[in-house]
């Protein structure tokens, strides 16, 4: 009769070690996700004046007025009579994917799209007011890129018309 009474509960007991040893595997992997999601935010955390400047390089919104007092900082600094100043926010879009490990194009990660703004600015001033203001576009901290360039001379022998377009760049 003793064994009738053990053999039920030595089953019990199998099963229990058994769902302690799974419980104890889903702990094990909770704690390994815990512990990577701490390094993940710690790495955050270590990154974030990183994450801040690119923020700065390309923001997440086209704000004209930003553009408006960037130029007009700009051509103080060098000297430059900014005389007129378009922005155009012509919706084009340069998007960066990455390639699929399968190859499949429907698959691939998009890593980060940009859209731009156009600039026409008329200025007036120097030659070096001229270099001065394209190094200062150069070294400003958002990301801007000359795409043309035309100049006229003015009456004044040292003074000349500059129509500089620029573009500038935006996230989604």
């Amino acid at each position: 009769m003793a064994i009738f009474v053990i053999k039920p509960f030595y089953a019990d007991m199998n099963n229990f070690l058994a769902d302690i040893e799974k419980t104890n595997l889903q702990i094990k992997e909770k704690t390994d996700l815990k512990n990577n999601i701490q390094k993940l935010l710690d790495n955050v955390k270590q990154n974030q004046d990183k994450i801040i400047f690119s923020e700065s390089v390309v923001p997440k919104s086209s704000l004209p007025e930003e553009l408006f007092v960037i130029f007009e900082e700009l051509a103080i600094r060098s000297g430059i009579l900014l005389g007129n100043l378009e922005i155009n926010d012509s919706a084009k879009t340069a998007k960066s994917s990455r390639p699929s490990p399968t190859g499949d194009k429907k698959e691939e990660a998009q890593l980060f799209s940009l859209n731009e703004i156009r600039i026409e600015t008329k200025t007036s001033g120097t030659y070096d007011n001229l270099k001065s203001f394209l190094t200062a576009v150069q070294q400003s901290r958002r990301l801007l890129d000359v795409v043309g360039l035309g100049f006229q001379k003015t009456q004044n022998l040292d003074i000349y018309d500059f129509n500089i377009t620029i573009t500038a760049y935006y996230s989604k």
